[in-house]
């Protein structure tokens, strides 16, 4: 193993028991679009209630995928949570990531969405930010703890290592488990509309590249998507950004 890797070897798994995993997890994600689908109205009308939905899909999804871990014998260190090896590299992956993001959003803002006739995403559930500090501050600690670091470990993580032993491995399937781990994080965030599926969609394609280019450890993954959310959450605490356009 080349000493630069951080990752711990993972104990061998096969196509099948990476499909269980992913199927149950999908399970999971599937009922709780549709909780989300039920009961949309009134978390679009009471942001507080989105706000405790957060913490509580975090545990929820990250207690199934512990759960999948250990049974074959894994760990969060297996699939990526370790310390990096260079902090330049990780600083490095962050400003690229950063500027790639930039343009991506702006190209779908600008161009695909008019010609799709999409609509930018629904942040109504960040009506509350604007104007209101203490509010802010308490997205910022969601942003933070369950999106940066949840997300991370579930999507880039768990997901992620589930994915490349479906596609045959390491070395077989970076590109298929890039583009279906970016499409199912865009998938989880279907209650911003198709607009916020597009864009979270490429922010998961930059995620996954910046994991990749990290060998595959989740550090400069969970500051960046951190870094992301709080630019986003700060513009629309200071009113630059409506909560109907893109962040």
């Amino acid at each position: 193993m080349d000493s630069t890797t951080t990752l711990v070897a993972a104990p061998p798994a096969g196509r099948l028991s990476a499909l269980a995993d992913i199927a149950i997890w999908f399970g999971v994600l599937l009922a709780w679009i549709l909780v989300i689908g039920l009961f949309g109205r009134a978390l679009a009308a009471n942001p507080a209630l989105m706000w405790l939905g957060a913490p509580v899909q975090a545990l929820v999804f990250l207690g199934v995928a512990m759960v999948l871990l250990r049974r074959r014998g894994e760990g969060w260190r297996t699939v990526g949570l370790a310390p990096p090896v260079s902090i330049r590299r990780v600083a490095g992956l962050i400003v690229g990531g950063y500027a790639a993001i930039i343009a991506m959003n702006a190209t779908l803002v600008l161009a695909v969405f008019p010609a799709l006739g999409v609509a930018p995403p629904r942040l109504g559930a960040f009506l509350g930010i604007t104007g209101h500090p203490w509010i802010f501050v308490s997205w910022l600690a969601l942003a933070w703890s369950s999106a940066a670091v949840g997300e991370e470990l579930l999507f880039r993580g768990f997901l992620w290592s589930r994915l490349e032993r479906l596609f045959g491995g390491a070395r077989r399937a970076p590109v298929p488990t890039l583009v279906a781990q970016a499409a199912l994080f865009g998938l989880a965030h279907i209650y911003q509309g198709w607009g916020g599926v597009l864009v979270t969609g490429a922010i998961g394609l930059v995620l996954g590249g910046v994991f990749l280019a990290g060998r595959r450890n989740l550090v400069a993954c969970m500051v960046l998507h951190g870094l992301v959310d709080t630019v986003s959450l700060t513009a629309v605490f200071l009113g630059i950004l409506p909560t109907g356009a893109a962040p």
